[in-house]
């Protein structure tokens, strides 16, 4: 695993705990934001890993998909847990309404298997 490979599933996990912090606060956007970049810098890990980079959120989050989830190296929840989270982190950077304590907690959760079966595959490509 490359330094910039476990850099970035570090800031992954610094951006989970930032996450878990401002759900206790109450502070739900902010919260589903932060979850949403510890699972973006997971998914740019994975990519890296294949000697793939993009910068968008929007190229990440697709070739994502295409690269570990339509090739079967990853579990189809994983995929669809990283394209709602980036539909929520939208809405709650750039909209007025606050998201739900359900909303927040959900996407944690879903942030924390994400990151989990990303560190496990990395770990597994590794050993190969």
């Amino acid at each position: 695993m490359t330094r910039e490979i476990e850099e970035l599933l570090q800031k992954s996990q610094r951006s989970l705990q930032a996450a878990k912090r401002l759900l206790k606060a109450k502070d739900y956007d902010f919260a589903i934001s932060r979850a949403y970049y510890s699972m973006f810098y997971s998914a740019q890990a994975a990519l890296l890993s294949k000697s793939l980079e993009y910068s968008s959120h929007a190229a990440v989050v697709a070739r994502f998909g295409e690269h570990f989830i339509k090739a079967n190296l990853l579990p189809r929840k994983l995929g669809k847990a990283l394209s709602k989270a980036f539909r929520l982190r939208m809405a709650s950077d750039y909209d007025v309404s606050m998201p739900s304590a359900v909303e927040a907690k959900s996407t944690l959760r879903n942030a924390q298997e994400f990151i989990w079966a990303i560190s496990r595959y990395l770990s597994q490509e590794a050993e190969d």
